[in-house]
């Protein structure tokens, strides 16, 4: 007997491209948030495994906080800390939409072709937010390119200032690897709720 949430992705299911963009958005997310360890990690001057260990128990506001921190106290340049400052906008509300994701009853409406997102609120109250694939792709494109984003901070905080654009540098791992400054990627957009009692 097969099982049907893992049956065969070239069926007609016509919601399994949403479940596709819930898991690109999963696995960007993760690529995100191990970066931001790898960030914190050189800015303490410690292996990735020693930082995870110190952070492990940190919520993700608190390593965008503690990354944002650590870049004044730790470089000082104020290219790096503009960038991390915009990483750390931007992760924030990667975060706050992945959570409402992953967090929300995936409602379908089979009849209407609809779905949508339901998250209840502490004061009881139901918020709805749009599940259409067009911004669950949104939300998973952000994240991912938040993602690359992030490895670009962290090349820059392992790169010497003296060599950024140089391709005549007497390095040879610079040499092989020119670097520019990366490009802030616009912020992502909060997922914003319809309330329904």
């Amino acid at each position: 007997m097969s099982d049907p949430l893992f049956r065969d992705p070239i069926t007609n299911d016509p919601w399994h491209a949403h479940f596709h963009a819930i898991g690109a958005l999963t696995v960007a997310w993760n690529g995100l948030e191990h970066t931001l360890e790898y960030i914190i990690g050189a800015l303490l001057r410690l292996d990735h495994d020693t930082a995870s260990f110190l952070i492990t128990n940190l919520g993700n506001v608190s390593r965008a906080d503690l990354a944002k921190r650590l870049i004044r106290t730790n470089d000082g340049r104020t290219q790096i800390i503009e960038l991390v400052d915009h990483l750390a906008k931007g992760y924030n509300t990667c975060r706050e939409n992945r959570n409402i994701i992953l967090h929300s009853q995936f409602t379908i409406n089979a009849l209407a072709s609809k779905a949508w997102l339901v998250k209840p609120t502490r004061s009881g109250a139901l918020n709805e937010y749009p599940a259409d694939l067009s911004t669950l792709r949104q939300v998973a494109t952000e994240v991912a390119t938040f993602a690359g984003f992030a490895v670009d901070i962290f090349g820059a905080i392992q790169t010497d200032t003296d060599h950024v654009g140089a391709s005549d540098s007497k390095d040879p791992q610079v040499a092989v690897w020119p670097w520019t400054w990366p490009n802030k990627p616009p912020l992502p957009r909060n997922l914003n709720p319809h309330q329904s009692d």
